[in-house]
Formats: C-alpha cells, sequence, structure tokens
C-alpha cells in the first residue's frame, strides 16, 4: 500500500478518480441516458450515508483513542500489571463498535453485522467473566477467612459428619 505524504498529493489523487469517474460516466451517458441518470442518481443518494459512516468512524477513533488513555492512566495509577493489555482493549472494543455501527449506516452486511457482533461481544465478556472468574477464587477464599464463617463451622476438627443434609 502506498502511503500518502502529503496533503496536496492526497487532493490530486481524489480529484483524478473524480475526473475518471466522470470520464467513465460520460461513457456509459453515450449508450443510454436513462441508466446514466439512475446510476448518477444512486450514487448522489447514497453519498450521504458513506459520509455518515466516516462520521461515526472518525468519532469512534476519537472516543476510542480518549477512552484508552483514561483507562491507561487509570490502571497505571491502580498498579495493574496489565494496564497498557487493558488499554488496547479497550480501544479495540470501541474501534469494532464503531466499524459496526458504520456498516450498519451503509447497509452492508445486513444481519451478519448483528450476529458478528453479538459473537464477539458475547466471547470477550465470556472470556472476561472466566478470567475473573477464575483469578478471584483466591480473593473469595481470603474473604470467607476474614468473616470468620470457615466451611466447618460448629464441628470439631477431624469429625466425620453422620448424616449429610444440606442445612448443615
Amino acid at each position: 500500500m502506498v502511503a500518502v505524504e502529503s496533503p496536496t498529493l492526497l487532493v490530486t489523487r481524489i480529484l483524478f478518480w473524480g475526473v475518471v469517474l466522470v470520464g467513465f460516466l460520460i461513457g456509459i451517458a453515450a449508450f443510454d441516458s436513462t441508466l446514466t441518470s439512475e446510476l448518477v442518481y444512486r450514487l448522489f443518494a447514497y453519498l450521504p450515508n458513506v459520509i455518515a459512516a466516516l462520521v461515526v468512524l472518525l468519532a469512534g477513533n476519537v472516543i476510542a483513542r480518549f477512552l484508552a488513555r483514561s483507562v491507561l492512566i487509570g490502571a497505571v495509577n491502580m498498579n495493574l500489571q496489565y494496564a497498557r493489555l487493558l488499554s488496547t482493549g479497550v480501544k479495540w472494543m470501541i474501534l469494532v463498535l464503531a466499524f459496526a455501527m458504520a456498516l450498519e449506516h451503509l447497509g452492508i452486511g445486513g444481519s451478519i453485522v448483528h450476529i458478528a457482533f453479538g459473537i464477539l461481544f458475547g466471547g470477550i465478556v465470556l472470556s472476561l467473566s472466566l478470567a475473573v472468574g477464575l483469578g478471584s477464587k483466591e480473593l473469595v477464599s481470603r474473604f470467607a477467612r476474614t468473616r470468620g464463617d470457615p466451611p466447618t463451622a460448629g464441628r470439631s476438627r477431624g469429625a466425620v459428619p453422620t448424616s449429610m443434609s444440606l442445612l448443615d
């Protein structure tokens, strides 16, 4: 992929492809004027959707960067070991959300975007819940010990219960 080095080069490329598109439309107009007018009408009717999708992507990028920086600062202040990973995860979740919203606005993909987005976020939530659940076993056991309610309360050590009841 060729990198754009200056804004002038970007503008000249956009103008070049605009001239090519106009030349293509003039060539189609030579065959049938109704086809060209329909094509131009659909192109200009779809243009606001493209602009709105670009605005959604731009706003999503700005929000993702802001939230990623905020999460990074908060996680570093809390002395979390994986602050950068958490920040990157938040950034990419917001970018994926913005991309899904832009595709939905453009009308691309239909229900596939909804299903893929649901599967992606469902997987992320499941993995986070497993990580928190498995990682907090020690915290839960420490919490239970500090409350003074050991699991064998009321029994002597080493005694075997004579009946198994749910109320013991």
